[in-house]
């Protein structure tokens, strides 16, 4: 991931989930991320903030997105910079294990206590 300008994960829609780690490594590299707007995907891209999203099947669009952040290193660094600090802040193990412990409590007891 270090050494690439623009990480491309390009998916279908399906109930099993694919690709996440893929994109949250290279986010937490501080890579740019473009991927396809699928359920799930908005978790953790925010269009335009922290990954580019396109739409499934679209390769002119697909193509856009690189080209756009091949042309443009300096967004291409600002939404790998904002994709690094969204891990940083919603994907560590100090911040995902108190979100499981709590969904393992809801579950449990039927409330967040």
């Amino acid at each position: 991931y270090a050494q690439s300008s623009v990480v491309v994960v390009p998916l279908h829609d399906s109930r099993h989930a694919a690709g996440y780690a893929v994109i949250l490594e290279a986010m937490a590299m501080g890579r740019p991320v473009i991927t396809t707007s699928i359920r799930g995907m908005s978790d953790f891209i925010l269009d335009g903030v922290t990954g580019l999203l396109v739409a499934a099947g679209d390769a002119d669009e697909l193509r856009g997105a690189i080209v756009r952040l091949l042309d443009d290193p300096h967004l291409a660094e600002e939404i790998g910079g904002h994709a690094r600090e969204w891990v940083e802040a919603h994907g560590s193990v100090a911040a995902y294990v108190p979100r499981i412990v709590r969904a393992a409590c809801v579950q449990r007891n039927g409330s967040a206590g």
